[in-house]
């Protein structure tokens, strides 16, 4: 049975409203609109740049503080050399390094998306998550896929 895109969007818009995940629901309904208003041409284009959009918005977000004065050289450099520090330092790399597998895994199988999201909406509705990691989500399934990989090879 195959479902048209605007039925499985209609079903993603409303799963996400259910469990309160407000922006997949907004960037849905953005979809939907697209689709609807028969501009869709423009998907190709959003496709390529709305990734590198969000990484600027969210950099943006990260780097107000320093803007506004709540954090100077002093207090970074302080920081960086406890031990919590460098914790935050290995976490910000593993997360770079699992986003970008993330996004070839998600370049070869789009279809993984689809779970991610899902994943993503039950996250938010029931555990208290926030939606912000799709290709650090896809990233960890990379890094799976990869041990399971290795583990297979190593046996057989």
């Amino acid at each position: 049975m195959k479902l048209s895109p605007e039925f499985l969007l209609t079903i993603i818009l409303l799963l996400s409203i259910l469990g309160k995940n407000y922006s997949v629901a907004i960037a849905t309904t953005f979809v939907i609109f697209i689709t609807l208003l028969r501009v869709d041409k423009f998907f190709p284009l959003l496709e390529k740049y709305t990734l590198t959009g969000g990484i600027i918005l969210l950099s943006i977000w990260v780097l107000i503080p320093i803007a506004v004065g709540k954090i100077g050289v002093k207090e970074i450099f302080h920081f960086m050399v406890t031990p919590v520090g460098l914790i935050v330092i290995l976490a910000g790399i593993s997360v770079a390094v699992l986003a970008a597998s993330g996004v070839s895994l998600l370049s070869v199988n789009p279809e993984m998306s689809t779970g991610i999201v899902v994943g993503s909406l039950i996250g938010v509705a029931f555990f208290h998550g926030l939606p912000v990691g799709p290709m650090i989500g896809a990233g960890i399934v990379a890094f799976i896929l990869k041990i399971f990989s290795w583990i297979s090879d190593f046996w057989c």
